[in-house]
């Protein structure tokens, strides 16, 4: 119960968290995501020229987004990418299996 409360606590920001540009390209939302660039910009102290942004530039970013082997090609290339998921995948494995122990031995712990 004090686990699922936790977790409900630091679930909550997620909701009021604004979604990514790369999502709203995605989706077409030019807009949005122009509004959401501005909304990082400033939280960075950065101001943007969007004259320079064109549409090609928006067509070039949702085709490399649809392409889900040259996301896996991205994750192969780059060599920190590529450590940084084995590691999360190699810690996930140790939590499943971990909390998969402990509820099959907790009979046997008391």
């Amino acid at each position: 119960l004090t686990a699922t409360c936790i977790m409900v606590v630091l679930d909550l920001p997620v909701f009021f968290c604004k979604e990514t540009p790369r999502f709203y390209l995605m989706m077409n939302k030019v807009e949005d995501a122009k509004d959401s660039l501005k909304f990082l910009a400033s939280l960075n102290n950065v101001t943007l020229d969007f004259d320079k942004i064109t549409i090609a530039d928006i067509e070039k970013t949702k085709e490399r987004n649809q392409s889900f082997l040259k996301q896996i090609e991205d994750l192969c290339t780059y060599p920190m990418l590529f450590g940084e998921t084995i590691l999360l995948m190699f810690l996930w494995f140790v939590v499943a299996m971990s909390y998969y122990g402990f509820n099959f031995g907790w009979g046997s712990i008391f």
